[in-house]
């Protein structure tokens, strides 16, 4: 949990999607609002899956050592719809992070590099040309 909330790949999207898209120093509020809000949001989330779990498949004393056991457990102990909601929660949390984190590695490394950096930019002939 600490890993996924406390990273610096983070600062370094958030610093370099607001440069993408920007955003000037007086609406740089709503910006912040939409970290702390999205922040909540997940860790909120997070707290309810931890629960469910705790109380489905830590009182049923079942060892879980990846997801498919995870999602076998709750069908077994909840129901379908249990280990569909873990499996698509789970799909939509790696699909985030393919999308987030090599971005997040690339804006930084074009930067340092001199390299005009965004996801608005094309790579023709080995020049980027916007």
């Amino acid at each position: 949990m600490v890993g996924t909330t406390i990273a610096p790949w983070q600062l370094f999207y958030i610093q370099s999607i607001s440069a993408e898209k920007h955003i000037s120093i007086k609406n740089l509020v709503y910006g912040k609002f939409d970290a702390i809000f999205g922040a909540f949001l997940t860790n909120f989330v997070a707290w309810f899956i931890i629960v469910a779990c705790a109380a489905t498949i830590f009182t049923a004393r079942i060892t879980v050592t990846d997801v498919p056991t995870i999602i076998k457990a709750l069908i077994s102990l909840a129901s379908k719809y249990a280990g569909l909601l873990f499996a698509f929660g789970f799909l939509n949390a790696s699909l985030f992070a393919l999308c987030i984190l090599p971005l997040s590695t690339v804006f930084p490394i074009c930067e340092s590099l001199g390299f005009e950096a965004g996801i608005h930019f094309k790579l023709q002939r080995g020049t980027n040309v916007p």
